[in-house]
């Protein structure tokens, strides 16, 4: 051992030691300074019981104490301190609350006040009998520093004092030696002096029972089997099968005790089994040698079964942990604001009209929201028509990325930086398992973003309590506010169905719920633990304060492009180009890489490879879509001439809108069948009647087909028969008009009838072809007794002047 060590450590009674290298432990029971002599004496913690307990005091020199416990020492000889006994007794007798227990009063009130007990009565009158009595009376004090424990330390002296100690009190020395080594070895406190005889026997043991102890059974023949080995393995399988089921999980399926013990009776206790002549059975005698009783079976279930499993089997797994399980740890575990987004959709609680249809209810809205998990703010949110899905997911994340003062503008809001400063991409995305399940449209997120995505358990909406309360706290801002609402009993008999009252477009509860948003971002938190920097500034535990508070301290999260962003997670689509631009979901969008001549070059083009591009789009507005693969994602908006109907609808609306005029379309089809059924049979009619008459007229004539032959010349003669006359000698040409006079071929030469206009006026023409027109004088009334000619007639009559006139 060395001379002198390097470090010294200061002794107390009280204090713990152990061996560095070994495994017994000491407790100091006398030292101070200027003591030669420190007083030890093993715990002996190992023991299994108190009678394989024999350590008494010993003593050693406090300089060789204080050298062990330095650095400086032999490794078998090295010593160190512990801050307590490895076994405290008093917080070992407390009992545990909402325990059962069948401790008795009397060591229910030495566990409340340890000075009640024997073993501290033996103690201090051990320690006091020979002590003078105070002024008033009562016995002195017990001290562990005085010189009685000091006697009780030596060798030499303990005995005498014992021996002394049993003249004055009747009681064996063998109690005295157990109860003071059991005081030193425990801490030399009341507790310590304590005998722990409430802890006796097997606990958690089963008693291996020969006779049924306890009374016999009043009520029936056979009294229950004492618990041997056999029993208890009969009970555990009666126990096991209790606990399984037999088809399918449920309240309904779920066995009682009395089932599980006539199972086993049934399989194990069985004596014989009498069957009639058709090999039926009838009876079934059990043997009597063992008998099991359901409190039996009760008993053996307590005892072997804890409360959780006894609980899952009676309400299930799932309403378990959802419900009853206990709550411990911490829901927020991330270490600033901007680290984990939960994102999760609902769908609001409100019906929409259209924005061009507004007679026309399209349904209830899909909200995403976007929450930070350290602040609790609002990143982001996105309403559509659409069901819950990825794109919708992912176009939530874009607005949570994309600044806010611009965002707020579009929706006719203006706000400040510092009012929702929130445009950060998280470093994990914490969902449930629904829009966010994909892996295969997760992997850009994954692999281009480094995000990482987790999903909350199926079934444990409690897990997800963050996102989950949002969508209580936020709608509560506009529910009493706005028409159109669902309640629960909207759908009930009797009740008006919400949607008759609705009166909202999808873009005025997008500003509704930025309004709420922002006012909640303003809300303060309860129960949130502030920290107390901000407490120190004066700032209310709100989202906006958090957020700005963390960020300063320790942010997380990265900014990066919203069109890459967008390009990347979100699903592009193969679109053509035509004559009028970039062609999707039937609305004509810009495309400022091509002139109009090059698309209608490529949209009248064989080769139709080259005429498509690639885009992204938003299905909650068709205002412009991204063309992608030129880059950067280039914004198309709508062309002119569809701009101001179709901006800002949703692919819902638009198919909406698109439906209602086909429907309009087909009724005004189907009303006007009659119409164009009578006009075509009016225009077939007046075919078959002109065929009659030109087939009469040919057969008249002595005809087999009509003259085509000057075709110019005829059709200049029924124009001047039509009553517009021109000058029929510029279209002659060359020809006279002997060659070819269509009149004459009509009427015949030997014809001189003159004709007579209808008012009775007679025309004739000049050299240039203009009408003459004359009266009619009663000479040249036709035959008849001035009778009025019929049309047909008069046409004749006027071919007839024509022909004499040309001749002249």
């Amino acid at each position: 051992m060395p001379v002198k060590a390097n470090s010294v450590t200061d002794l107390a009674v009280g204090d713990v030691v152990k061996e560095r290298n070994g495994t017994r432990i000491y407790i100091v029971l006398k030292t101070g300074a200027g003591q030669r002599w420190t007083h030890l004496i093993d715990i002996e913690h190992e023991a299994k019981s108190a009678a394989s307990r024999h350590a008494q005091p010993f003593k050693l020199k406090t300089d060789e104490v204080l050298l062990r416990l330095s650095s400086n020492v032999e490794a078998e000889l090295a010593l160190e301190k512990l801050e307590q006994l490895p076994v405290v007794v008093s917080q070992r007798r407390n009992l545990p609350p909402f325990v059962y227990t069948r401790r008795a009063e009397k060591y229910r009130g030495i566990a409340q006040d340890p000075t009640q007990s024997d073993g501290w009565k033996l103690i201090a009158a051990l320690l006091t009998f020979d002590q003078p009595v105070r002024e008033d009376g009562s016995p002195a004090l017990p001290s562990i520093h005085g010189d009685a424990f000091e006697e009780m330390l030596h060798r030499e002296t303990r005995a005498k004092r014992i021996a002394r100690f049993r003249e004055v009190v009747k009681v064996s020395a063998s109690k005295v030696y157990r109860t003071f080594r059991r005081f030193c070895q425990q801490g030399m406190t009341p507790d310590a002096a304590a005998d722990d005889y409430d802890r006796c026997g097997g606990r958690g043991k089963q008693r291996k029972w020969k006779n049924h102890p306890g009374r016999k059974a009043t009520r029936r023949t056979y009294s229950a089997s004492a618990r041997s080995k056999e029993v208890n393995r009969l009970l555990q399988l009666a126990a096991d099968y209790y606990h399984s089921f037999e088809y399918a999980k449920g309240k309904r399926s779920q066995k009682t005790m009395d089932i599980a013990l006539e199972w086993v009776r049934a399989k194990f206790l069985c004596d014989r089994v009498v069957y009639n002549e058709k090999k039926e059975m009838v009876e079934l005698e059990l043997d009597r040698r063992i008998v099991l009783t359901r409190r039996q079976l009760q008993y053996y279930i307590y005892q072997n079964y804890t409360y959780e499993e006894r609980r899952i089997h009676q309400i299930g797994l799932k309403n378990y942990l959802l419900r009853e399980r206990p709550l411990t740890g911490k829901l927020r575990n991330s270490r600033g604001p901007g680290e984990q987004y939960h994102i999760d959709a609902t769908i609001l609680d409100i019906y929409l009209v259209g924005r061009i249809l507004r007679t026309r209810v399209i349904g209830r809205p899909v909200l995403y929201l976007v929450i930070d998990d350290w602040s609790a703010m609002v990143v982001g949110f996105y309403v559509t028509f659409d069901p819950p899905s990825w794109n919708g997911a992912m176009m939530a994340l874009v607005n949570a990325i994309s600044p806010k003062v611009e965002f707020c503008r579009s929706l006719g809001v203006e706000i400040t930086e510092n009012q929702w400063s929130a445009h950060r991409l998280c470093e994990v995305l914490y969902a449930d398992q629904g829009e966010v399940s994909s892996v295969h449209q997760a992997h850009p997120l994954i692999g281009v973003f480094r995000v990482e995505v987790k999903n909350a358990p199926a079934y444990r909406p409690d897990l997800r309590s963050v996102m989950e309360l949002r969508f209580r706290i936020i709608p509560a801002i506009w529910n009493s506010l706005l028409p159109g609402i669902v309640e629960k009993e909207s759908f009930a008999r009797g009740c008006e169905h919400p949607a008759y009252h609705a009166a909202l477009n999808i873009q005025e509860i997008r500003r509704v719920v930025l309004f709420a948003v922002l006012s909640y971002n303003r809300h303060v938190i309860a129960g949130y633990p502030t920290p107390p920097e901000m407490v120190d500034a004066g700032h209310a535990p709100t989202p906006l304060n958090l957020w700005s508070y963390g960020i300063g301290v320790n942010g997380y999260g990265r900014h990066i492009g919203v069109a890459d962003f967008r390009s990347k997670v979100i699903p592009s689509a193969t679109v053509p180009i035509d004559g009028y631009g970039i062609l999707h979901n039937g609305l004509h969008y810009e495309c400022p890489t091509l002139s109009l001549v090059e698309r209608q070059a490529m949209h009248r083009s064989k080769n139709k490879r080259d005429s498509s591009v690639e885009i992204c789009y938003d299905s909650a507005d068709n205002s412009s879509i991204e063309l992608l693969g030129l880059g950067t994602p280039i914004s198309c908006p709508l062309i002119e001439g569809e701009r101001d109907d179709f901006t800002g609808l949703t692919h819902q609306e638009l198919a909406i809108y698109r439906d209602l005029n086909a429907t309009n379309v087909g009724m005004a089809l189907e009303a006007g069948e009659a119409h164009r059924a009578m006009t075509t049979y009016n225009i077939a009619k007046i075919g078959r009647d002109a065929v009659a008459e030109t087939k009469s007229a040919l057969i008249a004539s002595g005809m087999t087909r009509p003259d085509i032959d000057c075709m110019d010349e005829t059709r200049q003669m029924e124009r001047c028969v039509d009553g517009n006359p021109r000058s029929v000698s510029g279209s002659r040409g060359k020809r006279s008009k002997r060659e070819c006079n269509p009149l004459k071929s009509f009427c015949g030469r030997s014809s001189d009838v003159s004709a007579t206009s209808v008012d009775g006026r007679r025309e004739t023409y000049d050299e240039e072809g203009d009408v003459n027109q004359k009266p009619v004088r009663e000479s040249d009334a036709p035959i008849g007794g001035g009778a009025q000619l019929s049309t047909k007639e008069l046409r004749e009559q006027r071919a007839r002047e024509l022909i004499d006139s040309s001749d002249d």
